[in-house]
């Protein structure tokens, strides 16, 4: 059974600003909510006879396919000529922790990768990918496996009373990181210093938040014999849509208790992933099992507000 996405098709209606052309894999998603994709985000249920035929189509190829063969080669080795670009890779401080994990860079080969991402923003694919040229495997390589990539927010500033500060980025991979302190056993979030302030000369104490925007790699790994995009679904889209299948990633395998760490939102049940007939990144572009649809825009925002409270002593 699949996982009922959590963020719903609006039902304000999109502006071209805020409107994104996305493509949605209506023949694995539940039927209301591919319906509700369909439909637009100004429509509201009963929805029409021919968007749910659509999606009972959609369905019925999907059950009608044959089992998926997972004896197709999907990783190979990365070739002589990735050699230079991979040491560069591997010696970056991010990518120790992959390293002690027992990631590795290898070739994927795309027509056999499984997603489990329900959908896929088709402009920002497009976008992440049009610097690539399929005869030069280290210009694939600068975009699925980055040495470093743009760290700048969006936007930042204080709300009206300068009580609460606000941090906005378009990057998803923007993140509060704790950090391991002397004498701490676990990794702290918020971290307290002595400081002395330049105009003033007054002794304070600064408290602070440490964000960080992940260097994403795109990521395959295998779990319970299924090879699948963990990482990086937009750049392999991008590159698959211009006929580019063979493409350097970071590759792991995990045994069948492990734990992959697979996304928390925007994904399907592992029943429809591990299933007989799951969707693979080329089915985004099969129409009839994938569906153009409008979504919304969203950005990375976090609040950090300061509450004052007199706390009875217990």
């Amino acid at each position: 059974m699949n996982t009922i996405p959590n963020d719903r098709p609006p039902t304000k209606p999109l502006t071209p600003e805020h409107a994104k052309g996305a493509r949605l894999l209506i023949g694995w998603v539940p039927e209301d909510f591919a319906c509700a994709a369909l439909a637009g985000p100004a429509a509201m249920p009963p929805y029409s006879a021919e968007i749910r035929e659509r999606i009972h189509r959609a369905q019925q190829v999907v059950r009608e396919r044959p089992a998926i063969d997972r004896t197709q080669p999907v990783i190979s080795e990365a070739p002589a000529a990735l050699a230079p670009y991979v040491a560069e890779l591997t010696v970056k401080p991010f990518f120790q922790s992959f390293r002690a994990e027992g990631w590795r860079v290898c070739m994927a080969d795309l027509r056999h990768v499984q997603v489990i991402q329900w959908k896929i923003q088709t402009a920002h694919a497009a976008e992440r990918a049009e610097t690539a040229a399929d005869d030069d495997v280290s210009s694939l390589a600068k975009i699925t496996l980055p040495l470093s990539r743009a760290k700048e927010l969006t936007g930042n500033g204080w709300s009206l009373d300068g009580r609460m500060f606000m941090v906005t980025c378009r990057n998803p991979m923007l993140r509060v990181v704790p950090l391991q302190l002397p004498g701490f056993a676990n990794p702290v979030f918020v971290t307290l210093e002595d400081v002395v302030e330049q105009t003033t000369g007054l002794e304070l104490k600064r408290v602070s938040f440490h964000l960080l925007i992940d260097n994403s790699q795109v990521q395959v790994v295998r779990w319970r014999g299924a090879y699948f995009l963990r990482d990086g679904n937009h750049r392999a889209f991008g590159l698959f849509t211009r006929g580019i299948t063979d493409i350097p990633v970071l590759y792991r395998e995990y045994t069948d208790n492990e734990d992959p760490g697979l996304p928390k939102a925007e994904i399907f049940d592992p029943a429809v992933y591990l299933g007989e007939r799951p969707p693979m990144l080329a089915d985004f572009l099969d129409e009839t099992v994938a569906a153009p649809v409008d979504v919304r825009s969203t950005q990375k925002t976090f609040l950090f507000q300061v509450i004052e409270n007199d706390v009875p002593l217990l």
